[in-house]
């Protein structure tokens, strides 16, 4: 079923214009859109130096002759202006001709230059930033990361963003952690869990069998607990007393509910297919550590690496690596 727009007193969408009702396409406007969306996928550019790129080969952004910024360019890159423009509103095909083709918007979508806002997105541009895995050993703060400007060039560190009072030092324990060296630390030993992915796949199906027969006792201990709580509230002679009875059946069906998730938490390790991590671009590699991490401790001198899987015979998940 087709979708509809008409003309009911607004300005048309930028790159088409009003004819008696229908949208028709603008020329020169749509010209500007491809060029606009053109910066985004070939150039790879941001909405702020897509505004500069306009404005310094004099493409005003509107009828009225007005700059472009970054929020009318930004405007054009919400997903649902992009689909606008291939001709789609709302899921539905529309009665106007398109300027982009469907697998130009669905890249332009996927590139997520803005988010559904028209903001565009905070990029995080270092390994350990942004996937809510790394913390400071000493005082389990976030990790945040700095970049150290010298005549010699420029170094970057990671560092415990956690403060006291106003005014204080950052955490008092912890250093500057180098960056560079840590990344390595960490990829280096992401790659070697996934050459030894079959006996870790063996060694976490152990752990697996061993922890749900521990779950099972424990899950029958509580449904004795919780039938024996029922038959005191059944025979209980005060409403205080059959209150208590009822309080202590939620607070054991609690208890039952979080061991049967931990029971059907089992890892997937067909998310480790990363190998060649050389070629992977900073998001993948990012996915990798969130996929195959659980937790990454930064002390001054080690790194302490939580994995969600067991990594040797003995049925360690972590592993310490100093540096």
């Amino acid at each position: 079923m087709d979708s509809y727009v008409r003309n009911v007193g607004g300005v048309s969408p930028y790159g088409y214009s009003w004819n008696a009702g229908v949208l028709e396409i603008n020329k020169w406007e749509r010209n500007i859109v491809l060029l606009i969306f053109k910066y985004a996928l070939k150039d790879n550019l941001s909405p702020h130096k897509i505004s500069q790129m306009l404005n310094e080969h004099k493409l005003n952004s509107s009828r009225k002759g007005k700059m472009w910024t970054y929020k009318t360019v930004s405007y054009l890159f919400a997903p649902e202006r992009i689909k606008f423009y291939s001709g789609y509103t709302d899921n539905k095909r529309g009665n106007w001709e398109p300027i982009i083709t469907t697998e130009m918007a669905a890249e332009l979508i996927r590139k997520k230059i803005v988010t559904t806002s028209g903001k565009r997105p905070h990029i995080h541009k270092y390994l350990l930033t942004g996937i809510g895995r790394t913390v400071c050993g000493y005082c389990g703060g976030n990790i945040t990361s700095v970049l150290d400007k010298t005549k010699s060039g420029v170094n970057r560190y990671y560092y415990c963003s956690t403060r006291g009072t106003y005014g204080s030092t950052r955490c008092g324990e912890s250093k500057t952690f180098p960056m560079s060296r840590i990344d390595e630390i960490i990829l280096r030993t992401i790659e070697t869990q996934i050459s030894n992915i079959t006996e870790i796949e063996k060694w976490t199906s152990v752990f697996y069998k061993k922890r749900d027969r521990q779950i099972k006792t424990k899950l029958d201990i509580l449904d004795k607990k919780i039938s024996a709580s029922l038959k005191d509230t059944t025979n209980a002679k005060s409403s205080s007393s059959s209150m208590a009875s009822r309080n202590r059946i939620s607070d054991l069906m609690i208890q039952k509910e979080k061991l049967i998730e931990e029971k059907l938490d089992y890892y997937n390790f067909a998310q480790l297919t990363g190998s060649q991590i050389e070629r992977l671009h900073l998001n993948k590699q990012k996915e990798l550590v969130i996929a195959c991490i659980k937790r990454i401790q930064l002390f001054n001198d080690k790194i302490i690496i939580d994995f969600p899987f067991i990594i040797n015979k003995s049925g360690r998940s972590s592993i310490t690596k100093e540096y």
